[in-house]
This record gives structure tokens, C-alpha cells and sequence, in this order.
């Protein structure tokens, strides 16, 4: 709504929700057995890595940077507890991947992280303000030591999860220590780290097996036995690629003479990969190669869900069998219920599923795993395979009729990437489709995304196109959103929207019909006419609002803030008496990311508290208004609530630190705009404060604390006039982590606007 809408995570009684929802366990799970060859040198590398917050393995697939991690893991010397994440290409979208960076931490740290783990379930939360700050706070007051893997990093592209990332890493305490396991150097400040003496790093150099490790290697795990010249022969001819001794392995067992079949390889090592592999796969039953190629389009393997896809029975054990015959399968969990194939078997399996079989036979196996994934409740895999597969028209469908089920568990930014992986054809050509995909991207953020599928939807008939889910009228759904999310800041365009989608909707019993007296409140309140907005709020409000997450939280700070513009205080204050225990509970499960709420909420709160003389706590509630808006970062609720701060100040004669707020939201609206009825707020205090209020606080010289690099090169942009949207162009970084920067600059400088940044870091001598 005009101050957002965010998803809750508490029940009408405040009770929490399972903030895992949605996780595939089996992603936390770590490597469940030691591996056949103990490297006691690299380990110890890893058990003394307590002085780096990063580690990072890099080396190219089959390396063995797994089987390492795993030998380190069952290693008796390394007593903290390590928590794992297992990587895949589904995790390449912020909210995703923090949700399960968050739920790793706390298998280890229960009482780290809940705050953290809550706000992430919330559409358009950005990570950087609200969950990473609330996860490195609870890991600094804790007392306990542990380890975070991420393993198979490679799988990750997304810059906003790598600056992410880095600004983790940046405040990362000594009660966590990260490990990277990676095909590829991460676009993270490796020199940087590396010249501090915060880096430890393992390479290919570093993994690659001596000779004893390749004759311990064949004999331990495969029965092989070589003597000392043969081992060395073949760790000059694989370069102690541990995957091609591997393989060598299972190629030659059972062999009446291995030896002289080892010295027969070709050698070129990666040669010597493919041949080997090809051979490992040819020494397969005929049955288990073919199950293998068909189910080639999964990412991961369990007996039920191959069985689903190859739409034959299979026997109960079959992956478990194969992984003991030698094949490079690993375990996905304790129970052997999933399974994962190495990398390169992967690939070749993928290439053979593409030379045997036509697209439209592909095209049926991704289907069949979607039917799978979709009875388990798993929509997000499901909708995965369907786009995979070419189903457009079915992915759509899926989408259309789940978004509720994605914001709930907190990944609308995969719904937002399946969106954006339809055909733009199909999406122009579905209005209903176009609606739903504009709400996805605008509740997770991505407003000009939204507008422009909003403008798909043109002049349409509501006889002709089905509504979205909640919805009585696909057009009503369009004009709600325009309004809600402040598409336009002329009150007359948005009036006329909210018009039109109070009028279409007229069923009740539907959501749609209360957000759309949402909105239509809203508009009035943006063009001033409180005797008309304050009805058509108090019609908006039903639990049946929470089709926009938080709506009705956000409507009660609306409706209470018109109510007290318009003399009834009683009435604000009643109002709010019965909701706050609600904003309370929400708050205290997830933080930051109940920004929305909390900005209009506390907002009226805090002049509510003025009017009754009690400035402390006036105070104190338009702080965390100020706090949260800072968060959120839509203008005209943010503008306000620094209006009633300001107001404040000036009533306990801080007529400096008054203008100081008043000039943060003047750069506020100068930079995004806003509505009439804040621009006129903003003006009447300005006047009544006095346009000649100069700053008065005086610093000691002293900083209390050091800026790290990044911080200082945010500054010295600060001194420059472009706005934080341009230098988050200018230094490759978003706009939410330049932000999430520059609020830990400004706590360090002891300011609260970009320009008294500037006037502390000159005067230290900084800039």
C-alpha cells in the first residue's frame, strides 16, 4: 500500500510460523561419511582456520574439495560445530539463499538467527537492511564458536548475493567462520582479505594426491592394490586429479591384469577422464545406464522420485546400490534417501539424454517430475521442470494459483525469475497472468518491472478475462496495484483508480474487495480529503486484507494517522490500543522487514504521544518510525514520520538537530518525489521551525570506531551531488547494499543526513 505491503509471519495471535518452511532439508544435510583416504596436512588447515573469516577451496570440478570438507568434518581435533549448505542453481536469488544461509547458522546456533530467519519470509525485505544486520548481531552476542560451509559456490551468479555477501563477511564476529567451496575465484576482495591476513586459501595445488594418497585411494576404496612405481606413474599421468584416480579404479577392478591396464591409459588427463568415465558407465546393466540418462533431467535423485519419472517401478535401494558398485554418487543425507551424481558424471549423462532421446520425450520426463514435486507440495521445483521442460502455458498456471503459497514461505524472488522466464509473448497476451506477475514484482520490490507489466494490461474487458485468485475483476486488480504502490503521486490519477477498483469490486467475500477500499482510502489520504478516506479505510479493514501481507497493520497506521489529521483523537488512540500487541509480536519474530508496518504504526503512536505531553515517549516511537522508513525507503510515509521527529526536537528546543531531520526529507523528495499532502506537511514545518535553524552540535575529533574501505569510498561519493541511486550505479553495487553502508557509516560518524557525513568526515580528516 502508499507505505507497502509486506508478508506476515505471525498468526492473528501472534503465534510464530516455521520459519523452514518451504526448505529442502536434505540442502543442510552434510556429507555423511569420512572418505576412504585421510589428508591430515589439509585438514589441519581448515581446524586452524580460526583467525580467517573466510576459507576458500577453489579448484575445478572433481578435485576432491568435497571429500576434504568431509574428512575435516569427522576429524576429532576440529571440536566447533559446523554448519553445511549444499549449493544448486535454484539458490541464485537473494531471498532464497539468505533463508537458507539463516536456517544452516541455527541447525547449529538455534539461539542465533530467529529474528533474521522471520524477516526473510517478508516480500521485498531486502537481506542487507534487515536480516543480515539482525543475524551479525545475534552471532556477536553469542558465546559460541561455529563454522558456515557453503559448498558448491560456483552455483551462484547473482551480484546482489555476492556484494551481499561481502558486506557479511565485512562485520562478520569470531563466533562465525565462513568456508567457501567453489569450481572459480568468487567476485569477492580476495586481494583485499588476502593482504589483511583474513583469507586461507586451498586450491588445486593444494588437493592434488601424492603418490601414497593414489595408491591408498585405489586400494582402500576399490581393492585396487599398486605398488609405489605404479602409483607414481599414474599421479604424473592424472596430475593427482583425485576424480581420475577414481575412476582408473572402477575402470580396471576385477581385471585379471590392472596394472598393465593402468599403464595402457592414455596420457592426457582430462582425456583420460572422459575415457574412463565412459568406461565406468559402459560396465553399467543396461537397465541402470538407461534409468541413469532418463532422470538426467533431475538435480537430485531419491527411488520415489525417479520411479516417478522413469514411470516404471524401481526397486527400493537402487541409488544406494549403485553408489556402492563404485559409481560417483554421493549421499544427500543421513538416511540414503537422496543422492547426487558427480559433477562430470552429471554432464555426460545430460549429453547422452540429449543425443538419445527427441526434445518432446525430454519435454515429458520434466512433466512427470513436476506432477511428482507438485503432490509433495514442492511448487517451486515443480514450476522449475515445467519452465525446463517448454510447458509455458502450464508453468503459468501453476504461478497464477500459488503466489500466495511462494510469499508465505518467503520466495517471491523465485516466483519473480520464473516470471521473467516466460515467453514475453505469453505474458502479453494474458492480462490475468501480466496482474499477478506486476503484484509478484512490485511486493518483492522491483516497482518498474511492476509498472511495465501493468502497462501490458491496456484497455481489456473483465467479461473476456478470467480474474486473478481474490479477485472479482482482472482490471480492478491493475488499478489497486497503481494505487497501492504509488504508481503516479497525482492524487487526481490516483482517485480515479481507486474509484474504478472499489466499484468492480463488490464481492465481500473475496480479498480484492478490501484492498481495493484500501486504496481508495489511500488516494483520498494523497490528495487530502480525509472526510472521505477515513471511511473508505475503516471498510478495508478485515483480515481478508492480508491478501497484501501486513495490509491490515498498514491500513490501521493510515486510518489512525487520517483520524488524528482530522481532530479524533479518541478514535486514534482506541484504534491503535488494539493493534499494537500484534505489531509487537510481528516485530519481535522478524525485525526490520515489518518496516512497512512499523513506520505507519509507530508514526501515529509517536504524535499520539505528543499530544498527551509525553515527549520520551514520542520519541522513542518516531524513532523506530524513522528507523524502519530508513529501511523501507518509500518517501511519503518516511517524510512524515521525520516531520513528527523534527516536531519533536523543536518542542524539547533542538532546533539543530530539527532542521537536520527536515533536511533528510527534503533530499527524500527531491530524489523520488512524493505525494501533495506530504510536500504540504513538509512546508508548514518547515516554516513553523524557521528556515534560519543552523546545526549546533559540536564534535570531539575523536572517531570511535575505524571505517573499512568500503565505508570510505562511500563517503568520498557522499561528497559529490549524486544521488545514492546514481553511486550504486557508479560503483557497481545496489542501491539497497550502498545503503546498508552508508547507515553503518553514519553510525560511526555519530550524523544523520549525507551532508553532516561529509562536513564529520572532513573534519576528521578523512576525506
Amino acid at each position: 500500500m502508499g507505505a507497502g505491503a509486506r508478508a506476515d509471519v505471525v498468526g492473528d495471535a501472534g503465534s510464530p510460523v516455521d520459519t523452514t518452511q518451504g526448505l529442502l532439508v536434505v540442502k543442510l544435510a552434510p556429507p555423511g561419511a569420512s572418505p576412504p583416504v585421510a589428508r591430515p596436512h589439509l585438514v589441519r588447515r581448515l581446524v586452524d582456520n580460526a583467525a580467517t573469516p573466510l576459507t576458500l577451496i577453489c579448484a575445478p570440478v572433481g578435485w576432491g574439495k568435497t571429500s576434504l570438507l568431509a574428512d575435516w568434518l569427522h576429524d576429532p581435533r576440529e571440536k566447533r560445530p559446523v554448519a553445511w549448505l549444499s549449493l544448486d542453481g535454484g539458490d541464485d536469488e537473494p531471498g532464497r539463499f539468505w533463508r537458507y544461509v539463516v536456517a544452516a547458522v541455527r541447525s547449529v546456533l538455534p539461539h542465533v538467527g530467529e529474528v533474521a530467519a522471520g524477516g526473510l519470509l517478508v516480500p521485498g525485505a531486502d537481506p542487507v537492511s534487515t536480516a543480515i544486520p539482525a543475524l551479525l548481531n545475534d552471532l556477536a552476542a553469542s558465546d559460541e564458536r561455529a563454522v558456515l560451509v557453503l559448498d558448491d559456490y560456483h552455483a551462484i551468479s547473482d551480484p546482489r548475493i555476492h556484494e551481499a555477501l561481502e558486506f557479511f563477511l565485512t562485520y562478520l564476529p569470531s563466533s562465525l567462520r565462513v568456508v567457501l567451496s567453489t569450481h572459480h575465484d568468487p567476485p569477492l576482495p580476495l586481494p583485499r582479505l588476502r593482504g589483511r591476513g583474513q583469507l586461507t586459501e586451498l586450491r588445486a595445488a593444494d588437493l592434488r594426491l601424492a603418490v601414497r594418497e593414489v595408491a591408498a585411494l585405489l586400494g582402500a576404496s576399490l581393492g585396487v592394490e599398486i605398488g609405489d612405481d605404479l602409483a607414481a606413474e599414474l599421479a604424473a599421468r592424472t596430475e593427482g586429479w583425485p576424480v581420475a584416480v577414481h575412476l582408473a579404479g572402477v575402470a580396471v577392478r576385477g581385471s585379471d591384469d590392472p596394472q598393465d591396464q593402468l599403464r595402457r591409459l592414455p596420457d592426457d588427463h582430462r582425456d583420460l577422464a572422459e575415457l574412463l568415465l565412459s568406461e565406468v558407465l559402459a560396465d553399467l546393466d543396461a537397465q541402470d545406464e538407461d534409468r541413469l540418462v532418463r532422470t538426467a533431467v533431475l538435480g537430485r535423485l531419491s527411488d520415489p522420485l525417479c520411479e516417478a519419472v522413469l514411470g516404471t517401478t524401481v526397486e527400493p535401494g537402487w541409488l544406494r546400490r549403485l553408489e556402492r558398485s563404485g559409481l560417483p554418487l554421493t549421499p544427500g543425507d543421513h538416511r540414503g534417501v537422496w543422492f547426487r551424481l558427480h559433477a562430470l558424471v552429471a554432464q555426460v549423462l545430460r549429453q547422452r539424454l540429449d543425443q538419445r532421446l527427441p526434445a518432446a520425450a525430454i519435454s515429458e520426463l520434466h512433466a512427470r517430475a513436476a506432477s511428482w514435486f507438485c503432490a509433495q507440495g514442492d511448487e517451486e521445483s515443480a514450476v522449475g521442470h515445467l519452465l525446463a521442460g517448454g510447458h509455458h502455458d502450464r508453468a503459468a498456471g501453476l504461478l497464477m494459483g500459488s503466489l500466495r503459497t511462494f510469499l508465505s514461505r518467503g520466495a517471491v524472488g523465485s516466483y519473480i525469475r520464473f516470471g521473467d522466464e516466460l515467453p514475453a509473448d505469453l505474458v502479453a497476451a494474458d492480462a490475468r497472468l501480466a496482474v499477478t506477475l506486476a503484484w509478484a514484482n512490485s511486493l518483492g520490490g522491483r516497482h518498474e518491472r511492476g509498472r511495465q507489466l501493468i502497462a501490458l494490461v491496456g484497455d481489456i474487458d473483465d467479461q473476456e478475462v478470467p480474474p486473478p485468485p481474490g479477485w472479482r475483476s482482472t482490471v480492478a486488480a491493475a488499478a489497486a496495484l497503481r494505487v497501492c504502490f504509488l504508481y503516479v503521486t497525482d492524487a487526481d490519477q490516483l482517485r480515479r483508480w481507486a474509484r474504478l477498483a472499489a466499484d468492480r469490486e463488490d464481492d465481500p467475500h473475496r480479498p480484492g474487495f478490501f484492498v481495493a477500499r484500501a486504496a481508495l482510502g489511500l488516494a483520498h489520504l494523497a490528495g487530502g480529503d480525509l472526510a472521505d478516506a477515513i471511511p473508505a479505510l475503516e471498510s478495508a479493514l478485515s483480515p481478508q486484507l492480508d491478501l497484501l501481507p501486513t495490509g491490515s497493520l498498514v491500513t490501521v497506521g493510515l486510518l489512525g494517522g487520517a483520524r488524528l489529521e482530522n481532530g479524533d483523537v479518541d478514535g486514534a488512540r482506541a484504534l491503535l490500543d488494539g493493534w499494537l500487541p500484534r505489531l509487537e509480536a510481528m516485530e519481535a519474530s522478524a525485525g526490520d522487514a515489518f518496516a512497512a508496518a512499523t513506520l505507519t504504526v509507530r508514526s501515529v503512536a509517536g504524535q499520539l504521544a505528543r499530544l498527551r505531553g509525553d515527549l520520551p515517549e514520542a520519541r522513542a516511537q518516531l524513532e523506530r518510525a524513522v528507523a524502519a522508513g530508513r529501511v523501507f525507503g518509500v518517501a511519503a510515509p518516511l517524510c512524515d514520520a521525520l516531520v513528527g521527529l523534527a516536531e519533536v526536537e523543536r518542542l524539547e528546543r533542538r532546533p539543530a538537530d530539527a532542521r537536520t531531520l527536515l533536511l533528510e526529507a527534503q533530499e527524500l523528495v527531491a530524489d523520488v518525489g512524493a505525494p501533495p499532502d506530504t510536500m504540504a506537511k513538509l512546508a508548514a514545518a518547515e516554516q513553523l521551525l524557521g528556515r534560519s535553524a543552523q546545526r549546533t552540535a559540536r564534535h570531539d575529533g575523536t572517531l570511535v570506531e575505524e571505517l573499512t574501505e568500503r565505508e570510505l569510498s562511500i563517503l568520498r561519493a557522499l561528497q559529490g551531488t549524486l544521488s545514492l541511486r546514481q553511486l550504486a550505479g557508479e560503483l557497481y553495487l545496489s542501491l539497497n547494499t550502498v545503503k546498508g553502508y552508508a547507515k553503518a557509516l553514519y553510525r560511526k560518524l555519530d550524523v544523520r543526513t549525507r551532508a553532516d557525513a561529509v562536513a564529520r568526515g572532513r573534519e576528521l580528516g578523512l576525506i
